[in-house]
């Protein structure tokens, strides 16, 4: 595997992924420990994918 190519989780890239996991954050919660309990995570863990999620929607696809 080449280091620029994406990675694939069925039909969806990692990226779209967690741009889709930043979304629904931003428009489905108020909580990181809402966003927690529904998704199975502990809220430490839900923020740090928040986190990224954000960063990543926030960010330039690095092809462009």
């Amino acid at each position: 595997m080449n280091e620029n190519e994406p990675v694939y989780l069925g039909t969806w890239t990692v990226r779209e992924v967690l741009i889709s996991i930043a979304d629904e954050w931003q428009n489905d919660y108020l909580t990181v420990a809402t966003y927690a309990e529904h998704t199975g995570l502990t809220p430490f863990q839900a923020a740090i994918l928040i986190t990224l999620a954000q960063e990543v929607r926030e960010s330039k696809h690095p092809d462009h």
